[in-house]
Protein backbone atom coordinates (compact mmCIF):
# COMPACT_ATOMS: atom_id res chain seq x y z
CA UNK A 1 0.00 0.00 0.00
CA UNK A 2 2.86 2.43 0.68
CA UNK A 3 3.95 2.15 -2.98
CA UNK A 4 0.67 3.56 -4.30
CA UNK A 5 0.78 7.14 -5.63
CA UNK A 6 -2.37 8.06 -3.67
CA UNK A 7 -4.07 6.49 -0.65
CA UNK A 8 -6.74 3.86 -1.22
CA UNK A 9 -8.75 5.38 1.58
CA UNK A 10 -8.51 8.56 3.66
CA UNK A 11 -9.81 8.94 7.20
CA UNK A 12 -9.69 11.93 9.52
CA UNK A 13 -9.78 10.13 12.88
CA UNK A 14 -8.29 7.00 14.39
CA UNK A 15 -11.81 5.70 14.97
CA UNK A 16 -12.40 6.09 11.25
CA UNK A 17 -9.25 4.09 10.58
CA UNK A 18 -10.51 1.28 12.80
CA UNK A 19 -13.85 1.22 10.93
CA UNK A 20 -12.12 1.18 7.56
CA UNK A 21 -9.88 -1.73 8.56
CA UNK A 22 -12.82 -3.75 9.80
CA UNK A 23 -14.47 -3.32 6.41
CA UNK A 24 -11.30 -3.91 4.36
CA UNK A 25 -8.68 -5.70 6.49
CA UNK A 26 -5.56 -5.05 4.40
CA UNK A 27 -2.64 -7.41 4.91
CA UNK A 28 -0.42 -4.31 5.26
CA UNK A 29 -1.17 -0.61 5.37
CA UNK A 30 0.43 2.75 6.03
CA UNK A 31 -0.63 5.73 8.12
CA UNK A 32 0.20 9.35 7.37
CA UNK A 33 -0.47 11.90 10.11
CA UNK A 34 -0.39 15.33 8.49
CA UNK A 35 -1.04 18.59 10.31
CA UNK A 36 -2.40 16.55 13.21
CA UNK A 37 -2.36 17.64 16.83
CA UNK A 38 -1.38 14.43 18.59
CA UNK A 39 -1.97 13.55 22.21
CA UNK A 40 -0.82 10.46 24.05
CA UNK A 41 -4.29 8.87 24.32
CA UNK A 42 -4.98 8.92 20.58
CA UNK A 43 -1.46 7.98 19.59
CA UNK A 44 -1.25 5.06 22.01
CA UNK A 45 -4.64 3.83 20.85
CA UNK A 46 -3.19 3.56 17.36
CA UNK A 47 -0.17 1.59 18.56
CA UNK A 48 -2.33 -0.69 20.72
CA UNK A 49 -4.82 -1.38 17.95
CA UNK A 50 -5.15 -5.03 16.91
CA UNK A 51 -4.35 -3.82 13.40
CA UNK A 52 -1.01 -2.25 14.37
CA UNK A 53 0.90 -5.43 13.54
CA UNK A 54 -0.03 -4.85 9.87
CA UNK A 55 1.40 -1.33 9.87
CA UNK A 56 4.40 -1.08 7.54
CA UNK A 57 4.58 2.68 6.94
CA UNK A 58 4.22 5.50 9.48
CA UNK A 59 4.56 9.12 8.40
CA UNK A 60 4.45 12.33 10.44
CA UNK A 61 4.29 15.57 8.48
CA UNK A 62 4.06 19.00 10.15
CA UNK A 63 2.57 17.41 13.25
CA UNK A 64 1.89 19.29 16.43
CA UNK A 65 1.59 17.77 19.87
CA UNK A 66 -1.08 18.02 22.52
CA UNK A 67 -0.85 17.39 26.22
CA UNK A 68 0.58 14.21 27.68
CA UNK A 69 0.31 13.80 31.45
CA UNK A 70 -0.20 17.57 31.81
CA UNK A 71 2.77 18.48 29.66
CA UNK A 72 3.34 18.79 25.94
CA UNK A 73 4.29 15.62 24.14
CA UNK A 74 7.72 15.73 22.50
CA UNK A 75 9.35 13.53 19.87
CA UNK A 76 11.10 11.59 22.61
CA UNK A 77 7.65 10.50 23.86
CA UNK A 78 6.60 9.46 20.36
CA UNK A 79 9.70 7.39 19.63
CA UNK A 80 9.62 5.88 23.12
CA UNK A 81 6.04 4.75 22.47
CA UNK A 82 7.06 3.27 19.12
CA UNK A 83 9.96 1.48 20.79
CA UNK A 84 7.66 -0.07 23.39
CA UNK A 85 5.10 -1.31 20.87
CA UNK A 86 5.81 -4.96 20.00
CA UNK A 87 3.24 -4.76 17.22
CA UNK A 88 5.55 -2.59 15.09
CA UNK A 89 8.14 -5.23 14.33
CA UNK A 90 7.17 -5.06 10.66
CA UNK A 91 7.54 -1.28 10.25
CA UNK A 92 9.61 -0.66 7.12
CA UNK A 93 9.06 3.07 6.51
CA UNK A 94 9.31 5.91 9.03
CA UNK A 95 9.00 9.50 7.84
CA UNK A 96 9.24 12.48 10.20
CA UNK A 97 9.03 15.69 8.17
CA UNK A 98 9.45 19.28 9.38
CA UNK A 99 10.16 18.29 12.97
CA UNK A 100 12.52 21.08 13.98
CA UNK A 101 12.21 20.02 17.64
CA UNK A 102 13.40 16.47 16.98
CA UNK A 103 16.33 16.47 19.39
CA UNK A 104 19.35 14.31 20.19
CA UNK A 105 17.53 12.38 22.95
CA UNK A 106 14.79 11.34 20.52
CA UNK A 107 17.33 10.32 17.88
CA UNK A 108 19.18 8.27 20.49
CA UNK A 109 16.02 6.21 21.04
CA UNK A 110 15.74 5.70 17.29
CA UNK A 111 19.37 4.62 16.98
CA UNK A 112 19.60 2.33 20.00
CA UNK A 113 16.51 0.15 19.81
CA UNK A 114 16.01 -3.01 17.82
CA UNK A 115 12.32 -2.38 17.17
CA UNK A 116 13.52 -0.10 14.35
CA UNK A 117 15.66 -2.86 12.84
CA UNK A 118 13.01 -3.62 10.20
CA UNK A 119 13.24 -0.11 8.72
CA UNK A 120 14.20 0.12 5.06
CA UNK A 121 13.26 3.78 4.53
CA UNK A 122 13.98 6.55 7.03
CA UNK A 123 13.26 10.23 6.42
CA UNK A 124 14.11 12.97 8.91
CA UNK A 125 13.66 16.00 6.68
CA UNK A 126 13.84 19.37 8.40
CA UNK A 127 15.11 17.96 11.69
CA UNK A 128 17.94 19.66 13.55
CA UNK A 129 20.46 16.81 13.52
CA UNK A 130 23.89 17.71 14.88
CA UNK A 131 27.02 15.76 14.00
CA UNK A 132 26.95 13.60 17.14
CA UNK A 133 23.33 12.59 16.56
CA UNK A 134 24.00 11.76 12.92
CA UNK A 135 26.97 9.62 13.94
CA UNK A 136 24.71 7.70 16.34
CA UNK A 137 22.26 7.02 13.53
CA UNK A 138 25.03 6.12 11.10
CA UNK A 139 26.62 3.55 13.41
CA UNK A 140 23.43 2.07 14.85
CA UNK A 141 23.45 -1.75 14.77
CA UNK A 142 19.67 -1.59 14.32
CA UNK A 143 19.68 0.56 11.17
CA UNK A 144 21.96 -1.57 9.08
CA UNK A 145 19.37 -2.55 6.46
CA UNK A 146 18.27 0.89 5.30
CA UNK A 147 18.09 1.30 1.54
CA UNK A 148 16.66 4.85 1.55
CA UNK A 149 17.80 7.66 3.83
CA UNK A 150 16.45 11.19 3.43
CA UNK A 151 17.99 14.00 5.50
CA UNK A 152 16.96 17.14 3.61
CA UNK A 153 17.53 20.31 5.59
CA UNK A 154 18.87 18.44 8.61
CA UNK A 155 21.62 21.01 9.32
CA UNK A 156 24.47 18.60 10.12
CA UNK A 157 28.08 19.44 9.25
CA UNK A 158 30.97 17.81 7.47
CA UNK A 159 31.93 15.66 10.46
CA UNK A 160 28.46 14.16 10.65
CA UNK A 161 28.37 13.53 6.92
CA UNK A 162 31.79 11.89 7.05
CA UNK A 163 30.60 9.56 9.84
CA UNK A 164 27.54 8.68 7.77
CA UNK A 165 29.27 7.83 4.49
CA UNK A 166 32.11 5.95 6.18
CA UNK A 167 29.79 3.79 8.28
CA UNK A 168 29.33 0.13 7.32
CA UNK A 169 25.58 0.82 7.36
CA UNK A 170 26.01 3.04 4.29
CA UNK A 171 26.83 -0.02 2.19
CA UNK A 172 23.12 -0.96 1.96
CA UNK A 173 21.95 2.47 0.82
CA UNK A 174 20.40 2.78 -2.63
CA UNK A 175 19.01 6.32 -2.25
CA UNK A 176 20.50 9.18 -0.21
CA UNK A 177 18.93 12.64 0.01
CA UNK A 178 21.14 15.37 1.48
CA UNK A 179 19.26 18.33 0.01
CA UNK A 180 19.47 21.81 1.54
CA UNK A 181 22.50 21.04 3.69
CA UNK A 182 25.76 22.97 3.64
CA UNK A 183 28.07 20.10 2.72
CA UNK A 184 31.07 22.19 1.66
CA UNK A 185 33.93 20.90 -0.44
CA UNK A 186 34.97 18.53 2.33
CA UNK A 187 31.54 16.94 2.35
CA UNK A 188 31.60 16.32 -1.39
CA UNK A 189 35.06 14.82 -1.07
CA UNK A 190 33.82 12.54 1.71
CA UNK A 191 31.01 11.27 -0.51
CA UNK A 192 33.35 10.71 -3.46
CA UNK A 193 35.94 8.90 -1.33
CA UNK A 194 33.50 6.60 0.45
CA UNK A 195 33.98 2.94 -0.38
CA UNK A 196 30.68 2.28 1.43
CA UNK A 197 28.50 3.92 -1.25
CA UNK A 198 29.15 1.47 -4.06
CA UNK A 199 25.48 0.38 -4.12
CA UNK A 200 24.12 3.93 -4.26
CA UNK A 201 21.92 4.50 -7.34
CA UNK A 202 20.25 7.81 -6.38
CA UNK A 203 21.90 10.86 -4.81
CA UNK A 204 19.96 14.07 -4.17
CA UNK A 205 21.94 17.26 -3.55
CA UNK A 206 19.32 19.89 -4.37
CA UNK A 207 20.02 23.33 -2.88
CA UNK A 208 23.46 22.25 -1.68
CA UNK A 209 25.19 24.96 -3.72
CA UNK A 210 27.43 22.51 -5.58
CA UNK A 211 30.00 24.16 -7.82
CA UNK A 212 31.92 22.81 -10.80
CA UNK A 213 34.73 21.46 -8.62
CA UNK A 214 32.23 19.51 -6.51
CA UNK A 215 30.69 17.96 -9.61
CA UNK A 216 34.09 16.98 -10.95
CA UNK A 217 34.90 15.37 -7.61
CA UNK A 218 31.75 13.25 -7.76
CA UNK A 219 32.17 12.44 -11.45
CA UNK A 220 35.70 11.11 -10.93
CA UNK A 221 34.80 8.94 -7.94
CA UNK A 222 35.56 5.25 -8.53
CA UNK A 223 33.03 4.33 -5.83
CA UNK A 224 29.89 5.84 -7.38
CA UNK A 225 29.75 3.71 -10.52
CA UNK A 226 26.27 2.40 -9.61
CA UNK A 227 24.86 5.94 -9.50
CA UNK A 228 22.02 6.37 -12.00
CA UNK A 229 20.36 9.57 -10.75
CA UNK A 230 22.02 12.74 -9.47
CA UNK A 231 19.54 15.47 -8.54
CA UNK A 232 21.00 18.98 -8.27
CA UNK A 233 17.75 20.90 -8.79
Amino acid sequence: ADRLPTPLHKVSTLAGLERALRIAPFATFGVRLELEKLDDVEFLSLLQSPHASHLVSLEFENCEFGRSNRRLMVWEDVLQALKESPALRGLTTLRIVSATDLDADALRILAQNQVFGSLRTLELAGAAIDDDALEQLATSPHLQYLHTLRLAGAMFGEDGLRALVQSPNASTLRALDLSANDLGGGGMQAIANSMRLTNLTELTLAACECDANDLRTLAHSPHLESLRKLDLS
